[in-house]
Parts: C-alpha cells; sequence; structure tokens
C-alpha cells in the first residue's frame, strides 16, 4: 500500500503537469491555487490571481454560471469557456 507522502507526490506531480486547467477555489470563490496550464492560458502569475474571485476570468457571465453550476452540482466541470 502505498502512503501518504507517495500518494501526495504523485497527485502533486499530475497536477503540476497537466496540459489541463486544474484549479482551487474556496468555498466563496477566492482563488488558491492554479496549475501552470491555468496560468499560462490566463496569462497571469500566481500572486496576481491568489484571493481574487474566480468570476475575474470569465469572458461572459453565461460562461461563467455554466461552469459554477456544474461545479455546484457535480463538483467538476469539463468543456470549453472563453476566458478575458
Amino acid at each position: 500500500m502505498a502512503t501518504l507522502s507517495r500518494l501526495a507526490f504523485f497527485a502533486e506531480h499530475l497536477i503540476q503537469n497537466s496540459s489541463d486547467f486544474i484549479g482551487i477555489t474556496d468555498k466563496d470563490g477566492a482563488i488558491i491555487e492554479y496549475n501552470p496550464a491555468a496560468l499560462s492560458a490566463f496569462g497571469y502569475s500566481l500572486e496576481e490571481l491568489e484571493n481574487l474571485d474566480y468570476r475575474v476570468l470569465f469572458d461572459s457571465e453565461e460562461d461563467f454560471h455554466r461552469v459554477n453550476d456544474a461545479l455546484n452540482e457535480s463538483g467538476k466541470f469539463s468543456g470549453e469557456v472563453r476566458n478575458r
């Protein structure tokens, strides 16, 4: 059985090296973490995004609500959106 630290290392490596956008926000929508793929696509550093509401990344309110509704319903979103 894998140790917790080995699993944590695996998860961190997977997230940091994924070509998919992966982000973490708190329950209020403040940005806590985004992986390099997301930061590169959005054109921000993590320091610039930290504690901003993730709503700032969306080009339209419609896209924001579509993503937010999916996250609230299932805990995940898969699809395309336009960002600012």
